[in-house]
Order: structure tokens, then sequence, then C-alpha cells
């Protein structure tokens, strides 16, 4: 992380900021994308940091931290004594898909806090149907309002709400229906949002129907690679290593499922609610753009790996620990849940490391340039205008692949207001290839 910097579309968000009064600014869409708290954070840190890629680091990995102990909260209230719970946290925690998502402010400020909801949301939820206190009822609507404010696929959350009541309840049949009115109530009131936003909302929108055809190949990718992902591989096509991966996770359903029935049920609806994400990814937009090649982007991945965590603390830790077999069956369980968090966090730092060896150039380049450039800035004189050489940035600082050149002018003034670019004979200074700003001779 020390090697990288802001790229791509963050420049846009800063940029919009001078250009816009705040509440404009702050209900401006992003792409399809309604949301209010993304652009806060956004404005917050250019008034507080200016072009501060540390301070975005440590917002995004606080919102992180903060989902990680939100979510070992709530598996142990799904299952306080369940021997399966650490090590699926460190699955969760340590996941080699989130790095590229604390490279990239614009894709980190929006999912880390709407995970952080989301967790909280369910956190509390159960809160409330264990124990029955209101405030935690309150907290639960409070997660869900505040996950709009950073990502349209807050839509989902009542989803999630029913489909764990589902888990937890089926057993009763209709007996319990209000188990599920609090989902219902959720559901009800994104339903109206989602007609609202339809209608009025100032989003991007696409031109025409979704292809089904398109958006079927898009959602069996996902869901293909994101075996692979478990797993530590990258995404990428398909390959016998892949075939592996989906013939050992058949395996462990076959085996998880023989000795306790309901966990088919678990098992079902995991692959439906991933599924469900990867259908509402496929359907939008940039799905119809780039078709199959959107399942090769790792940020899809860690926005669902809480899902995977959730079941799967259902469907691993025994329901009754009274019951969760002998001391032999016992022992082996503890050493395997044991190895498996001790191994998993140094494959992942592999995992990832390897990752940024091949994608990480970008970043190292950029975040080289703009550390020496944002210096040379810094240190000229501030208390009158100063006129630099009008030019552009290099292309890797915005993101080679994109093929946009960024002026000066576009993006250095966020840093410091005084600064002017103008023509070569009107200018006191000029930026070198290397990002070092130099004083021409005088006239």
């Amino acid at each position: 992380m020390r090697n990288s910097y802001f790229i791509g579309d963050d420049y846009d968000h800063f940029q919009l900021i001078g250009s816009m009064s705040f509440l404009q600014y702050l209900f401006t869409p992003i792409d399809v994308h309604f949301v209010p708290l993304h652009r806060l954070f956004s404005w917050l840190l250019l008034k507080l940091a200016p072009l501060n890629f540390d301070l975005a680091l440590l917002i995004l990995m606080a919102f992180q931290l903060l989902s990680t102990l939100m979510l070992a909260l709530l598996l142990r209230r799904l299952r306080p004594a369940g021997p399966w719970n650490g090590p699926l946290l460190v699955l969760f925690a340590c996941s080699s898909q989130m790095l590229p998502l604390l490279a990239w402010w614009s894709a980190g400020i929006h999912r880390f806090p709407y995970l952080l909801m989301c967790i909280a949301c369910l956190y509390f939820y159960l809160g409330y149907r264990e124990h029955g206190r209101w405030r935690d009822l309150l907290a639960s609507w409070v997660c869900l309002v505040l996950a709009f404010g950073f990502y349209s696929k807050a839509v989902l959350i009542p989803v999630y709400v029913l489909a764990l009541e589902f888990c937890l309840s089926w057993r009763l049949g209709f007996a319990v229906l209000r188990r599920y009115t609090v989902g219902m109530a959720m559901l009800l009131a994104v339903a109206v949002y989602i007609g609202w936003y339809l209608l009025y909302a100032p989003v991007l929108r696409l031109q025409g129907a979704s292809s089904i055809t398109v958006a079927s190949e898009i959602t069996l990718a996902f869901m293909r690679t994101l075996a692979d992902v478990l797993v530590l591989q990258q995404p990428g096509p398909w390959s016998w290593r892949g075939a592996l991966v989906l013939a050992c996770l058949a395996l462990v359903v076959l085996v998880t499922c023989r000795g306790r029935r309901e966990n088919l049920i678990y098992w079902l609806l995991l692959l439906a609610l991933v599924g469900l994400n990867f259908v509402m990814i496929s359907s939008s937009s940039r799905g119809q753009l780039f078709g199959t090649k959107l399942a090769m982007m790792p940020r899809y991945y860690f926005e669902v790996l809480f899902i995977p965590v959730i079941f799967l603390c259902l469907i691993l830790n025994p329901a009754d620990p009274g019951r969760s077999g002998n001391g032999r069956r016992q022992r082996s369980t503890g050493v395997l849940a044991v190895s498996l968090a001790v191994l998993y966090p140094p494959l992942a730092y592999q995992a990832s490391k390897a990752q940024f060896t091949e994608f990480g150039v970008v970043y190292k380049q950029t975040h080289r340039y703009m550390n020496r450039l944002l210096a040379s800035l810094d240190a000229l004189p501030p208390d009158h205008p100063v006129r630099i050489v009008e030019g552009s940035l290099p292309l890797y600082v915005y993101g080679d692949w994109l093929h946009i050149y960024k002026p000066y002018a576009a993006v250095l003034p966020l840093r410091n207001a005084k600064l002017e670019f103008v023509p070569r004979d009107l200018a006191q200074y000029e930026i070198d290839q290397d990002g070092q700003v130099k004083p021409l001779p005088s006239p």
C-alpha cells in the first residue's frame, strides 16, 4: 500500500468539488449510483488533506477493521461457541481481493462502508430478534439507510435479512411468519426507493434492455471464478485448476450435507444470494459493456465475501455445541480450523504480492511521481501565485488503460490554489518527466 496513490476516477471526484457547490456535489450521482455519503467522504478528504493518499488509506482501513469486528460479533451471535468462527473471520479479514480496493479510493469508499453497514444491519437485527430491544431494531434500520449513501447494492440488504431469518426459522414453518415482519418492512421500503430511483434519480441509465444472454454468461463466469478466489487464485479464464476447485467444493457440499440435511438449505441459499449479487452486476450498464471481462475484476468478489462467511458459519459449526460429536472428531475439527487460521494469512499475502507484482506497476509509478511532484510544489513560495508551464500529468497517473491525460490545471490546484499554468514564455517553473519542479532561467 505504501507504493500506491490515487488513480483513475479518484481525480474526477476531487475535480468536481472545485466546480460546484457543496450540496450540488453531494447529490451528483456517480454513474448509476446515487451515493451522497461517498461524495461526502471525498469532499472531507480533499478539504482536510488535499491529495493525501495516506489519510485515504487510513479511512478505508478503519472501515475494514470495523467490518471485521462487526463480523466477529455477528458470527458469535449465530454460533457462540463455533470452532470455525475464527478461521472464517480470517478468510474475510485477509482476503487477497481486499488490497486492490485499498489502492483505489473511489472503489474502496463505495464498498468498505457498505460492507460495514450490511454486516452491522444483520448484527443488530439478530440482537433485536434475540432480545427484543427496540434500540437494536432502530440501529438495524439506520445501517440500512446509511448503506444506501455509499453503494446501490444496499437494495439487497432486506433479502439478506429475510434469508438469515429463514435459516433460523424454517423448521417452524408458517407458524412464525411474524418473524419475517422486519425483513418484509425493509423490503417494502427498498421497493419504494427503487420506484423513486427508476422514475426520478438523475443517474446514468442503460440504453435499451439488458441482454439476458450476456447477463447469464457473466453471472456464470462470476460464480465459477468465486471458487478460485476463495482458495487464493486470481480471477482468470477457465482452467483445469478451476475445475479441480469446483470439484473439491462439490465434495465439501456433499460431506457437510451428509450428516446434517439442513445444510443443503444453507448451501442453496448461499448460492442464490451470491448469484443474485452477480446478476445485479451483470445486468448493469457496465456488465453489458465489458461482458465476461467483468468477472476478472477483484473488487466484485470482496463485496460478497461476507455472505459465504456467514453461511459457512451456519454450515460448519454445530448448532448445539453439546452435540458436536465425539472427542476425536472435535480434536480433528479443532486442528483443521487452527491450521486454516494460521496458514491462510501468509498464503493470502503471497497471493496479493503476486497480484501487485503483475498489476501494481502503474501504482508504483504514480506513487513515485506524485510524491516527488507534491513535495516540490509544497516547497515553492506560498505567499504569492506561482506560474508553471502548462501541460499534462503522465498517462499512467490517471491510468494508462484509459488513455486519458489529466492536465496539471485540473489536478494540482486542488493541493495549492495559488498555482497558475501558463505558456512557457510566461512561466517561472516547469515540471520535468520525473515530477520535479524546476525553475526556468530568467528572460
